[in-house]
């Protein structure tokens, strides 16, 4: 299944705000979604065991992955940069939304390397193409407590800012038109099929009116 959310008007340059349709996230709850093998939850993953670790990074450096996934790391007096909670609700369907205990967050940055790691009240931005070999600090960047302070009014604010992103993110997959098709495409498609369908069961009579002619 797919949802298109399209802006329609007569001002060219109107604000306006994306959200997310909240059937969006009733389908996540109910009966569920999943993409890529991966469900798509409305609730963070929460990882506090290190031995999980391993299917987090199944996931980051998964080659089919199109949605970011929001690492939010904790430290170990309970501090988090943004709640994982509320983002995750905000992001349902659009995001994966992780959070790391302090120990999880250690098995990870041993896992693939402290440069691209987080750890502590912080969240890191893993975007589609990961490679812990390869991967650029810039394309998978981190926010710490101080950073986020310095640049946003509130956490509220950020996370907002999150949430626009991955909203952003959802149409910029390059094979996008063929996952998700317009819904003029849909309906010139179905016309099609119906048009076929029309000729294929009126075809048979005229062949029977024609053979009778000639005989």
């Amino acid at each position: 299944m797919g949802v298109r959310l399209t802006v329609i008007s007569r001002t060219w340059d109107i604000p306006f705000t994306p959200t997310i349709p909240r059937v969006i996230f009733e389908l996540v709850r109910n009966p569920g979604l999943r993409d890529y093998g991966v469900a798509l939850r409305s609730e963070p993953w929460s990882i506090e065991d290190p031995s999980e670790i391993q299917e987090l990074v199944l996931l980051l450096e998964s080659p089919i992955r199109t949605r970011p996934v929001y690492v939010v790391s904790r430290d170990r007096s309970g501090q988090l940069i943004v709640d994982p909670e509320s983002l995750a609700q905000r992001t349902a369907g659009l995001a994966h939304v992780v959070e790391l205990g302090p120990d999880a967050a250690w098995a990870l940055s041993e896992e693939i390397g402290g440069r691209l790691s987080v750890y502590g009240p912080s969240i890191r931005t893993y975007n589609p193409g990961f490679d812990r070999y390869a991967g650029r600090w810039e394309h998978h960047p981190v926010a710490t407590r101080e950073w986020v302070a310095r640049r946003f009014p509130n956490r509220a604010a950020f996370a907002a800012m999150l949430t626009a992103r991955a909203i952003s993110a959802s149409v910029e997959i390059p094979d996008l038109e063929e996952r998700l098709p317009a819904f003029a495409q849909v309906r010139q498609v179905l016309s099609k099929r119906r048009l076929d369908a029309a000729r294929a069961e009126v075809l048979p009579d005229l062949v029977r009116i024609g053979a009778g002619v000639r005989g």
